[in-house]
């Protein structure tokens, strides 16, 4: 499996997933991390919304990330009228030095497939973890490495703590990941800096949507729409036809995307999101033609050039 292959499943933000425990500080949240997690790391509480714990010696590596990611996510949110509530608990970001130590915490969180994830947030925990890619090199290549992965879940733990997504809410997966992935590209999450849609493009999901939209590949957005199997019957086409959806939703009906976040983060808590109430929820906002719908969809990605 390649890196592209691998970031196609980092994103297991386990959509659903009932949320637990009690509001701590960001210094009672800092010292439970420290007796949990032992030697070998540095703790730190950002200016305002997350305690990290990353691996000793790289606090200037990571640490002024977070707040950034969580600003532009903020900017993007509020130009597109989303009001956005500040979070009711800090943000805790736990970054492992290998792949095997993340491991063996990703399994004691019983957390599955592992062996195959960069990292992942988990609304019922509320956190994210990840191990460096980059193996301790301070070097932007090793930034380059991380900031996927890095990018996603906290894309995934910022909308599920802002009111974008609602941790005791089970949302649309194509939805959850669909926004992970869009913040992956430096003209979504940088959007100051990066202000073309070509910045706006993620390559690595668009070449992969091109290379299966290129084969037969009729009924694969209703089926995403409707639920979630496609993620488990073949995760790098749910992956990029979520990205895919998301992109064009967000350039051409950006009123009508934000309609439909509101309207899934106020489902009742705790309920199954049935084939049929989640066909109706998205038809009632982006229309029930769906075939019209798949074609305006097809031609405009077609048109997009990398």
């Amino acid at each position: 499996m390649n890196r592209r292959e691998t970031l196609a499943v980092l994103g297991s933000c386990l959509c659903g997933t009932p949320a637990w425990g009690a509001t701590a500080t960001a210094g009672q949240t800092r010292e439970q991390l420290r007796g949990e997690l032992g030697k070998g790391f540095e703790f730190t509480a950002t200016q305002r919304h997350f305690v990290v714990a990353f691996p000793s010696g790289q606090k200037d590596f990571w640490s002024p990330r977070f707040e950034e990611i969580y600003n532009a996510f903020y900017l993007y949110f509020n130009v597109r009228g989303i009001k956005l509530r500040e979070p009711t608990e800090p943000l805790v970001v736990i970054v492992f030095p290998t792949q095997q130590a993340f491991g063996r915490y990703a399994l004691a969180d019983k957390v599955s497939g592992a062996n195959t994830m960069l990292g992942y947030y988990s609304p019922r925990t509320n956190r994210v973890a990840m191990y460096d890619v980059g193996g301790g090199s301070k070097s932007d290549e090793a930034w380059a490495a991380n900031s996927e992965t890095l990018i996603h879940e906290l894309a995934h733990q910022i909308a599920f703590n802002t009111g974008v997504h609602h941790r005791n809410v089970i949302a649309p997966r194509w939805l959850c990941e669909g926004l992970g992935t869009l913040f992956e590209a430096r003209g979504v999450w940088k959007s100051r800096d990066y202000k073309s849609q070509k910045d706006r493009l993620n390559l690595g999901r668009l070449r992969d949507y091109q290379r299966f939209a290129s084969k037969e590949s009729e009924g694969v957005l209703t089926s995403l729409i409707e639920s979630d199997k496609v993620f488990e019957s073949n995760t790098s086409l749910a992956y990029a036809y979520a990205w895919a959806l998301t992109f064009w939703l967000t350039e051409t009906q950006p009123r009508k995307y934000s309609d439909y976040l509101q309207l899934t983060s106020k489902r009742p808590a705790g309920v199954n999101y049935a084939k049929a109430e989640r066909l109706r929820d998205f038809t009632g906002i982006f229309g029930a033609d769906s075939k019209m719908f798949e074609t305006r969809f097809t031609r405009y990605l077609k048109d997009v050039k990398a």
